[in-house]
């Protein structure tokens, strides 16, 4: 079973892997600009607690929000969607 993150611990977790060839990366958005973030399938699927191939199943359904695209093969969706959804979802089971 998988451990769902925060969006903290995702975020962290991709600037540890970042390639950033000596450039220092941003370490703090404002907090109006966070949702604006955009998280690949693989961070969304972390962020949900689930396997990605259930988190595409779920983007496909419709319902997750607009998809950005980010380069000509990726897609990511803004992390403000998938937290909407996620308040959505645990709002209508409490």
């Amino acid at each position: 079973m998988f451990r769902a993150k925060s969006l903290d611990e995702i975020v962290a977790d991709s600037r540890s892997q970042d390639r950033t060839f000596g450039m220092r990366p941003h370490t703090r958005l404002p907090k109006d600009l966070a949702g604006e973030r955009i998280l690949s399938f693989k961070q969304g699927a972390e962020l949900f607690g689930v396997s990605v191939a259930t988190f595409r199943r779920l983007y496909e359904a419709g319902k997750l929000g607009p998809a950005i695209r980010t380069s000509e093969r990726r897609l990511g969706l803004r992390a403000k969607d998938l937290l909407d959804y996620l308040a959505k979802r645990t709002g209508a089971t409490a």
